[in-house]
């Protein structure tokens, strides 16, 4: 970015060209609720992986909300192999669902809600076919301060969203890697991110069909 102080609107493009270019990459990271009274509670785990150009896979598991019944817990995974898109749901106690699509923009699209959103912060990022709400989609960004995480030193931003309410995002200022995004409702949190390098092919392996 040179001499010249960076802007919002300017780190948000870059984030967005930095993505774009990833050979490889992966996170694991939670998602918390901004709301809760009883402390900190990931609310989804969830761990990334993609291997360009299309090698994709994001799997999350999502625990009961209630405390005492946290051990019930939703697990799902989303990708694509190379060849086929699949989604595989496996409710708690239940048989595990399993269907295949023609792109991996509808797959993401069926684990969003559920994952609180973070199946498809990154996968909007990572492959051009995911659409939906982008960074760029968020107005007036602006740089609300400076923070470090895990060491690494952070800008903080905030934009609006098309419906008036403010998103915040930390992304590393060096880097430009995306560690948290706040939507007022919903906190996603990503770590052990690492870019550029190798990732094995059989993590992209589509799940087996349940047996019957």
């Amino acid at each position: 970015m040179g001499n010249t102080p960076p802007s919002g609107e300017s780190i948000i493009r870059a984030v967005i060209e930095r993505y774009s270019r990833l050979d490889s990459y992966c996170d694991r990271g939670a998602v918390y609720g901004e709301s809760r009274t009883d402390g900190p509670y990931a609310e989804v785990t969830f761990e990334t992986a993609y291997v360009r150009p299309n090698l994709f896979r994001f799997a999350f598991e999502s625990p009961h909300p209630f405390p005492a019944l946290s051990h019930l817990i939703w697990r799902c995974v989303v990708g694509c192999d190379g060849t086929r898109s699949y989604l595989r749901i496996e409710p708690p106690g239940k048989p595990a669902d399993l269907r295949f699509e023609d792109n991996v923009a509808t797959v993401v699209a069926g684990a969003t809600g559920v994952s609180g959103g973070s199946a498809h912060t990154i996968a909007r990022l990572l492959l051009g076919t995911v659409g939906g709400l982008s960074l760029t989609d968020l107005r007036d960004w602006t740089i609300s301060g400076s923070t470090v995480v895990d060491d690494i030193a952070c800008h903080q931003l905030v934009g609006k969203h098309p419906f008036g309410h403010e998103w915040e995002l930390v992304v590393e200022r060096d880097s430009l890697l995306l560690r948290s995004l706040s939507d007022g409702t919903q906190r996603q949190v990503r770590q052990d991110i690492h870019v550029d390098g190798e990732i094995q092919p059989e993590t992209f392996r589509a799940p087996e069909r349940p047996q019957p």
